[in-house]
């Protein structure tokens, strides 16, 4: 599928190298379906953050076990491609011993980790936990009790949800409503009300005015509309 540039990737890039650089340790970024979420922020953001920081150990945890694991394997598909091995093989080896579907390492001793919710992480720690839509209404107490336990460094660690709203009291509604300390990135498909987003690092603006569409060269007021008959109101709203 051919990739179509747009403003809010560049937002969401920032914000992850936000992370990286320290400046952000809790993130929250809701956005709606097919926006890149998953490929952005699971497969891709990291692999690139791999480039700098190889010793990274990275946990990814989604909803279904066969959706986490496909999210690693192609972070993997990606560090074997010519391309990326072409211009970055100096920088560090998969490692043979340990190189599975859900989990692979590297020899400066990073790892990217696959699990679902309620899956196991006995013994595992990483420094950064990406949640990538955690659709269970068990999320919030899973969260609570397991994972926020899992950051090899609880101070400096990161700790990532990206998700599209679900309802009120779903895993971003009970993180905001326990405020603990996330940088909140809200990104509508509809503008709702006028907004100013300022990027993180560069400082660059963009307003939206009520109606803007967050992605028009491919979800266009016409598919919108579309979708909203079908899937109603409230539906459409998360």
């Amino acid at each position: 599928t051919e990739y179509i540039e747009n403003w809010h990737t560049d937002l969401i890039s920032e914000y992850l190298q936000a992370v990286n650089l320290g400046q952000i340790h809790r993130l929250i970024v809701n956005i709606p379906p097919r926006h890149m979420k998953s490929i952005h922020v699971t497969v891709c953001y990291p692999v690139w953050t791999w480039l700098r920081a190889p010793a990274k150990r990275f946990i990814k945890v989604s909803y279904s076990d066969a959706l986490s694991r496909k999210h690693n394997i192609l972070s993997r598909d990606i560090i074997r491609s010519p391309w990326y091995q072409g211009h970055w093989s100096d920088r560090f080896s998969l490692k043979d011993d340990v190189n599975r579907q859900n989990e692979f390492r590297n020899d400066h001793q990073g790892m990217m980790m696959s699990t679902s919710v309620g899956g196991s992480l006995t013994g595992e720690g990483g420094d950064v936990i990406i949640i990538d839509d955690p659709q269970n209404p068990l999320m919030a107490n899973i969260f609570k009790n397991t994972l926020q336990t899992r950051l090899n460094d609880p101070k400096n660690g990161a700790i990532i949800i990206i998700m599209q709203r679900l309802h009120e009291s779903d895993l971003t509604g009970y993180v905001l409503s326990e405020d603990l300390g996330y940088t909140h990135l809200c990104l509508p498909a509809e503008a709702e009300e006028r907004s100013t987003i300022i990027y993180p690092i560069s400082k660059k603006k963009v307003v939206r005015e009520p109606g803007d569409l967050l992605n028009p060269a491919r979800f266009d007021k016409e598919v919108l509309d579309s979708l909203k008959r079908s899937m109603g109101s409230a539906q459409y709203a998360g």
